[in-house]
C-alpha cells in the first residue's frame, strides 16, 4: 500500500523537518502499540487501520532512514502533515511535503522497486493499493487564512477549480 496526503495519514514523515507540524511527543501515541511515532492521533491512522484489516504490516514512512530495501517491498506512506495539494499550502509551519513532493519521492521509491524487482516492478504496483487524502489543509492552511491573498486573486469556485485541477494533474503523473 502507498499512502499520500497530510496530518491524517502521516506517520513520522514530519519528524526529521524544520516544522512546527509534528507530533513526536505525548500525547500523540498513547494508545499505540509502536509509542509516540510522528502520528497525529493517539493510536493508529486510517491508512494503519486499513492495513492492519487488509493483513499488512505497518507501512513505514518515506522519510525514515529505515524504509529501504525490502521494507519497500510492503509500500510506503508519503502523507506529511500540514501539506495539500497545492505546493503553498502549509508553508507557514515550516517544511513539508507537498502533494508535488510525495509524488516526487514516491517516484524515488519506484526506482528503487525498479532496481530491486526488474520486470516484476510493474506486476507488483499492478497489485497495489493506493491510498490518498489531501486537500482540507488547502483551505484551513491556505484560503482561509487571515493574511492569505488567495481570496483576493479567486472566488471560492475558482479556488475550488483551481485544486481540481492540480489534483487531476497529480493523479496523472
Amino acid at each position: 500500500m502507498f499512502v499520500f496526503g497530510d496530518s491524517l495519514l502521516d506517520p513520522g514523515n514530519n519528524n526529521h523537518l524544520v516544522t512546527l507540524a509534528k507530533a513526536d511527543y505525548a500525547p500523540n501515541g498513547i494508545d499505540f502499540a509502536g509509542g509516540v511515532t510522528g502520528r497525529f492521533c493517539n493510536g493508529g491512522t486510517v491508512a494503519d487501520h486499513l492495513g492492519t484489516l487488509l493483513g499488512l504490516p505497518l507501512i513505514p514512512p518515506f522519510n525514515n532512514p529505515n524504509t529501504t530495501g525490502s521494507r519497500i517491498l510492503q509500500g510506503v506512506n508519503f502523507a506529511s502533515a500540514a501539506s495539500g495539494i497545492l505546493s503553498d499550502t502549509g508553508r507557514l509551519y515550516g517544511n513539508l511535503f507537498s502533494m508535488d513532493d510525495q509524488i516526487a519521492n514516491f517516484n524515488i521509491t519506484l526506482q528503487q522497486l525498479n532496481t530491486r524487482l526488474g520486470d516484476g516492478a510493474e506486476s507488483f504496483l499492478a497489485k497495489s493499493l493506493f491510498f490518498l487524502n489531501t486537500g482540507s489543509n488547502d483551505y484551513v492552511n491556505n484560503y482561509l487564512l487571515p493574511f492569505s491573498d488567495k481570496p483576493k486573486k479567486y472566488t471560492p469556485e475558482v479556488f475550488s477549480d483551481l485544486l481540481i485541477r492540480n489534483y487531476n494533474k497529480q493523479l496523472m503523473v
